[in-house]
């Protein structure tokens, strides 16, 4: 669900937050892996975005060794989902990256009135 402003999370051990990506990386690891949103293998060489995790300490021992910010394994997007994340990023909404990119693009279309160009002809 789109949504116009992005709460302030505090990084705790339990959940995580992520950082919003500026562009496309090419994808340059050996093992192919799903777009976290419509869950298209990610190969070798194809274009996708990259979107860093990050949560906070699960103990005192953690955070002296790991620090305040301890970054997971990072999500990717395909390139097709990933213009969409990039496109409602620039518009100022905050995405819920765990959600499918193309209904928030609708969702986005619904709220804005935009008729597709396909569905205009019709």
């Amino acid at each position: 669900m789109l949504s116009c402003g992005c709460q302030d999370y505090e990084l705790d051990g339990h959940s995580w937050v992520w950082e919003y990506p500026e562009d496309f990386t090419t994808y340059n690891r050996d093992r192919r892996t799903r777009c976290c949103s419509c869950q298209e293998l990610i190969g070798k060489g194809d274009e996708c975005v990259q979107v860093s995790r990050m949560r906070g300490p699960r103990s005192v021992v953690e955070e002296r060794i790991m620090g305040d910010e301890i970054y997971i394994a990072p999500w990717f997007l395909c390139s097709k989902c990933g213009e969409i994340l990039l496109n409602l990023t620039a518009y100022g909404y905050c995405v819920e990256l765990q959600e499918s990119m193309e209904e928030q693009l609708h969702e986005h279309w619904r709220l804005t009135g935009f008729v597709p160009f396909a569905d205009a002809a019709a």
